[in-house]
């Protein structure tokens, strides 16, 4: 998420996306999968309207509203907290 909040915001759909797609693919706790949910809709609605909207910034990082920077950035922080949970939680396979 560092990516949104350091003027990069298009490319941070790259880790949203491997995000996305490995909890999906890899994990089986749900609270992940979840979180995983909410961090790509989050980066999606604000992707959405700078695409739609034809008055529009030349960049997604100039135009992302700051309130949906830190709904992705809370997002990122849930599946990490997420994925460290499902991790502890899981039982040691040795």
């Amino acid at each position: 998420m560092e990516g949104v909040l350091g003027q990069f915001a298009l490319i941070s759909g790259v880790p949203v996306v491997i995000a996305l797609v490995g909890a999906f693919t890899r994990v089986r706790d749900r609270a992940v999968r979840v979180a995983a949910a909410v961090l790509a809709l989050s980066f999606a609605i604000p992707l959405t309207i700078w695409l739609v909207r034809p008055d529009g910034a030349q960049s997604l990082s100039k135009d992302i509203h700051p309130g949906f920077v830190g709904l992705i950035v809370a997002a990122g922080v849930a599946l990490v907290l997420a994925l460290r949970r499902a991790r502890s939680a899981r039982p040691a396979t040795r």
